[in-house]
């Protein structure tokens, strides 16, 4: 299962470290070539060596590991701050042979990470590799299909619901993120699923039963 975040808006130390990570972006070295496209790319390995231990210098760690979501098999990646502040990201894998599905999961830990860091992991290539997707790419395009069609007002709702939480509560200094993240977890802990906690977690906060600092 994949925890539900809300990210701190205004005054967020995560996003400050973020800023201060990109602001001194470290060099990788792009060290693999796709020899579809005969492009480069940095490996997974080239990656976690130099990108890792600059994350640490800023309050940041990052880590993945396979979850089911909405019954979709996937990857699921966190960057967590020192604080308790997190941002999460979700990769479906479709794969069945064992092989394949380390194959992907290699693949999704190193976009999950490069999509929550900011970094380049992979050489511009002017396009060339979006008129004619790698199998990688074109398995992960199929298995977000399946899972938009499977859950599309689910999904929405949450991130609705998430926005709502964010700009008329933690923004305004009402409550935490951490304090909503913990009620949020109550109701996935008797039973619901993401989207019906974060609706309950709303509709606390709204009542007036659920307050920052209680």
């Amino acid at each position: 299962m994949v925890k539900a975040y809300v990210e701190s808006g205004e005054g967020s130390k995560l996003a400050a470290a973020l800023i201060k990570f990109q602001a001194d972006l470290p060099d990788i070295g792009l060290d693999s070539e796709n020899p579809h496209f005969k492009s480069k790319f940095a490996s997974l390995p080239k990656i976690t060596k130099v990108v890792l231990p600059k994350l640490a210098d800023n309050g940041l760690s990052f880590t993945a590991g396979g979850v089911m979501q909405d019954g979709q098999f996937g990857l699921s990646a966190t960057l967590l701050h020192e604080s308790g502040e997190e941002r999460s990201g979700f990769f479906p894998i479709i794969a069945t042979d064992p092989q394949k599905i380390g194959s992907a999961i290699t693949y999704a830990r190193r976009y999950l990470l490069a999509s929550l860091t900011g970094i380049v992991a992979d050489a511009d290539d002017d396009g060339n590799a979006a008129s004619l997707p790698t199998k990688a790419e074109a398995t992960a395009a199929t298995a977000q299909a399946r899972v938009a069609k499977a859950q599309p007002a689910s999904q929405g709702k949450v991130q609705s619901t998430k926005d709502d939480i964010r700009v008329n509560y933690i923004e305004k200094g009402l409550i935490s993120g951490p304090e909503v993240n913990a009620a949020h977890e109550k109701y996935v802990k008797v039973g619901k699923n993401s989207a019906q906690a974060m609706e309950a977690v709303l509709a606390d906060l709204k009542s007036g039963k659920l307050k920052g600092g209680a």
